[in-house]
């Protein structure tokens, strides 16, 4: 049996702001809050609820996903935090699609 390390991706919202990470399939706010979990590059929150997608290492919010249910998962206790990066270029938003949420909304 071959295992692998966890990896640790660096994610930005789609307008270009620092959110944090994926490791593995769990999203993480770069203070390490866990907000949510993958199923491919969809992104669900702890509660099951669409959140959104990642798209290019670039987090947004498909309008039309947002009726999309997953299951319940518990909350990871703190996790890696990582230095906030860079803001990177601002992408577009077009009809449909909305800017992930900032990491700070899910702090509280």
């Amino acid at each position: 049996m071959h295992e692998t390390t966890p990896s640790l991706i660096h994610l930005w919202t789609w307008s270009g702001a620092f959110f944090g990470y994926r490791w593995d399939d769990n999203l993480w706010t770069y203070t390490g809050h866990h907000v949510g979990y993958l199923e491919g590059n969809t992104v669900f929150s702890l509660k099951g609820r669409y959140l959104g997608e990642i798209v290019a290492q670039r987090l947004l919010v498909n309008d039309t996903r947002k009726p999309e249910r997953s299951v319940v998962v518990i909350q990871r206790p703190r996790h890696v935090t990582v230095p906030q990066l860079a803001a990177l270029t601002h992408n577009s938003l077009y009809p449909g699609i909305e800017d992930f949420p900032l990491a700070e909304t899910f702090e509280t």
